[in-house]
């Protein structure tokens, strides 16, 4: 198995040209990597950003049939755009999308009665999902961009298990109380 030592003996040994190719060889080859310079390139990243909002929607819809709400299949769909994401405020809101659309499904659920589709399973895995979100705007001092963001899916907790709401707040509270002490 080559290491990254051996990629940079290889990469430096090319020229100029060979280097190109190389690269033209990765964009026509591997989907990811011609995402990736598309997004690097073009800079606009609304149509890739929609396309995953819409399979994230489609997971948790209840409005447009009966919604898997996987949480596991989303998480996959959001690791996999982290992978070729120029810009972290786009993968900021894309999770934080998720969270959303997470709650609706667990609302309609309990409102349906369908108690078995609302594990503490997840209940945690939308937790995770928020915190994740939060590390990254705390990382990259995004805060008063998704502070009123952050702040309606707090209140919209309160429609939900209260255990739930109280977790959220801690998490958001951990992060925003932190930035704001600085």
């Amino acid at each position: 198995m080559a290491s990254k030592k051996d990629l940079t003996k290889y990469l430096v040994d090319l020229t100029k040209e060979e280097l190109e190719k190389e690269v033209e060889k990765l964009y026509v080859k591997f989907k990811e990597v011609k995402t990736y310079y598309d997004i690097e390139l073009s800079g606009d990243t609304s149509s890739i950003v929609n396309e995953i909002k819409e399979k994230i929607k489609k997971e948790y819809n209840l409005d447009k049939g009966y919604a898997k709400g996987r949480a596991a299949v989303v998480k996959k769909i959001i690791d996999d755009f982290a992978k070729i994401s120029v810009f972290p405020i786009d993968l900021i809101d894309i999770i934080l999308y998720r969270v959303e659309w997470s709650m609706k499904f667990i609302k309609g659920k309990l409102e349906d009665w369908d108690y078995e589709m609302v594990t503490q399973a997840t209940y945690t895995s939308v937790e995770n999902a928020f915190e994740r979100a939060l590390k990254l705007i705390d990382k990259h001092q995004f805060h008063s961009d998704f502070q009123p963001r952050c702040n309606e899916i707090l209140a919209y907790t309160g429609k939900l298990d209260w255990g739930f709401s109280s977790n959220m707040n801690y998490l958001y509270n951990n992060y925003y109380l932190k930035q704001g002490s600085e």
